[in-house]
């Protein structure tokens, strides 16, 4: 089953605060309550700060996206990571 919520980014919020680790677990809440079976999320590799915090809640890198983001008239690489839940 394929659920894709419109999750552009977390809040700014939270991105300097141990609170970033607790929204995901939420997140992993929300996704077993629809039965879901994976998150998978495409980061950019500059982004060193977060893919080591998606790391630590279990997510792991799969496959490097080549230009895969158009930002401000520039492309950015990024990482296919994603989390899977068993049972």
């Amino acid at each position: 089953m394929a659920i894709t919520p419109n999750i552009r980014s977390i809040s700014p919020f939270y991105h300097l605060r141990s609170t970033f680790q607790s929204e995901l677990k939420r997140l992993e809440m929300y996704v077993r309550e629809c039965k879901a079976d994976r998150v998978v999320m495409d980061p950019r590799v500059e982004n060193t700060r977060a893919i080591h915090v998606y790391e630590k809640c279990g997510f792991r890198q799969v496959k490097l996206l080549p230009q895969r983001e158009l930002h401000e008239g520039k492309r950015h690489d990024c990482w296919l990571m994603e989390i899977q839940y068993t049972g």
